[in-house]
């Protein structure tokens, strides 16, 4: 689309350089590798290696300076993909002029003193709630620098479109949850990650990506404050017509972790780190009155996707067929006389009559104690792990520790709901037994104490008592009561959703897909979960007395 006059103004040097970086991503287009070394792989950042749209580079004829409007000249035709992707790279274009107007990220995608060269799609991300695209940013030194080197940088373009995912669901229960995914995430970057950095009082704390833009415009489908957890069922209208979902949706910016990778099951030293990076994001907020009540206002009143409250009630209604016919499946695979015992044959009624009381026990109002924001699908493939070179004897560095993505299903809950859905999916049943289990969690419990400790002279709700504790001070006791909630709160959901269905087979199909929860895919993980959790249940149903289990049993 480079017109011939284009070329003649252009200097001799500057239009080799420009044309070797644009030759540079096609050829690493056609090749199906990254330029820039990008890594990542499955889960919500899952990249299509059989489906890379090719490099669009869309050369800035006459590079401007910042100061005028950025103009730039594309063959991408508009329809389909390739209009999608002119719109996200109009809109990038928007963000670095803003960047450089204002000065206002900390790491400008165009440094100062240099000028677009290119900017290009490298990769679709298809995820199953919104669409995402890694895009690369190539610029050059301007005629005022003597230098002609040239930067690179990568951001992150997620995109929901009402439109787009209409097609796909079957009610406006299903498309509303994804467009409140969309407004929880968007709302959590821009309203919430901010105070949260400035209320931990350290400057390095780094637990996400840097957040360059998030809006979600859902005027006319969801009121502005209509809560993002209603009951399953709640909304029964039919789709919206297309009218009335054109230009709807969400769209967030973030600053590229390409030297960061991700991996299911960790080994214990990575799960550490991961544990590590969730208590230092869950005690921002302990405490945090004002905090809490505005996020289970803007985000959700419970954090999780997985919460009782926003599940099919059909999950609980069939949990008890649902189990018979677990056992029956992994019959022959579990070990003589696993599913025979009384507490084994009813276990599906144990977690189906215990599974109110147990959200009740997890599901903290605001100014209860503990009380924080969640992450609320804290898997591993949502943890993006620091490189080893890095990671290694520098743990305990806030800037080295892995970062926390996807903040649809924020909201309030206790930390330990992140920790039992994260040990659960992540971490194999040999790195658990023998004490290793209670050593990860004694270890998140260490790191969530020392986090507050940090901020204590920041912020004024966290006071020291007379004899030098902490007013918020996590006890041993309290913190081990709500691990073993958590954990029969996720096995619950488990069961429910995926357990009811399963089978040696689908455990085989699933063996090595890192975003599938690994009690899901790993039998030897499985059984020491059933385990572990019946044990738990037995605690429970101790604790509410002869009569309950008399009922139950």
């Amino acid at each position: 689309s480079v017109s011939i006059p284009i070329w003649l103004r252009m200097s001799g040097m500057r239009f080799l350089l420009i044309a070797l970086s644009s030759l540079a991503v096609r050829s690493s287009s056609s090749s199906g590798r990254h330029p820039f070394n990008h890594r990542h792989e499955t889960g919500h950042y899952r990249l299509l290696t059989n489906f890379v749209h090719p490099f669009r580079c869309l050369l800035v004829h006459n590079p401007p300076k910042f100061s005028q409007r950025i103009r730039m000249s594309t063959s991408v035709e508009e329809n389909g993909d390739d209009a999608s992707s002119s719109n996200d790279i109009a809109f990038i274009s928007r963000i670095i002029l803003q960047q450089q107007q204002q000065r206002s990220s900390s790491s400008l995608l165009v440094p100062v003193g240099y000028e677009i060269s290119s900017i290009a799609v490298v990769n679709d991300i298809v995820q199953a709630n919104a669409h995402g695209k890694i895009i690369s940013i190539v610029s050059v030194a301007s005629d005022e620098c003597p230098s002609l080197a040239h930067h690179a940088t990568e951001i992150f373009c997620k995109t929901v479109s009402a439109a787009t995912y209409a097609a796909s669901k079957k009610t406006w229960n299903d498309l509303r949850r994804t467009l409140i995914y969309a407004r929880t995430e968007a709302r959590f970057y821009s309203e919430f990650l901010p105070p949260l950095r400035r209320r931990c009082g350290l400057p390095s704390w780094n637990i996400a990506p840097e957040c360059l833009h998030a809006s979600c415009d859902l005027n006319g489908l969801v009121e502005e404050n209509e809560p993002a957890d209603l009951p399953q069922g709640a909304v029964s209208t039919g789709l919206p017509s297309l009218s009335q979902l054109a230009g709807r949706g969400g769209r967030i910016v973030l600053s590229s972790i390409s030297d960061h990778d991700q991996e299911s099951p960790l080994d214990p030293l990575r799960v550490a780190a991961c544990l590590e990076s969730l208590a230092s994001f869950h005690a921002a907020s302990v405490g945090d009155h004002e905090l809490l009540s505005s996020a289970s206002q803007r985000l959700s009143r419970h954090g999780g996707s997985y919460h009782l409250l926003v599940r099919n009630p059909t999950e609980l209604e069939k949990m008890e067929v649902g189990w018979k016919q677990f056992a029956q499946e992994f019959a022959d695979v579990a070990p003589p006389g696993f599913f025979e015992s009384d507490r084994m044959l009813s276990f599906g009624r144990r977690m189906k009559y215990m599974a109110s009381w147990i959200s009740h026990q997890i599901s903290p109002l605001p100014h209860d104690p503990f009380a924080t924001i969640v992450h609320g699908d804290a898997k591993a493939m949502n943890m993006f792990l620091p490189p080893p070179q890095k990671a290694n004897g520098a743990l305990g560095s806030p800037s080295m520790l892995p970062l926390l993505i996807d903040f649809a299903s924020t909201g309030i809950g206790f930390g330990m709901s992140d920790v039992a859905m994260f040990i659960t999916h992540a971490v194999k049943p040999s790195d658990l037994r023998d004490g290793g289990e209670k050593q990860l969690v004694d270890g998140y419990v260490k790191q969530f104490r020392t986090a507050l400790h940090q901020q204590k002279n920041c912020r004024s709700s966290i006071k020291n008592n007379t004899d030098g504790s902490m007013e918020y001070l996590f006890p041993d006791d309290v913190a081990t009561r709500q691990y073993k909630l958590a954990c029969v709160d996720y096995c619950r959901f488990v069961l429910g959703r995926f357990w009811a269905k399963a089978s040696p087979a689908s455990f085989a199909k699933s063996a090595n897909n890192r975003n599938v929860v690994l009690v899901n895919r790993n039998w030897d993980a499985a059984e020491y979960f059933i385990q572990k959790i019946d044990g738990y249940l037995a605690d429970f149903e101790t604790e509410r007395g002869a009569e309950y289990v008399d009922q139950v049993l």
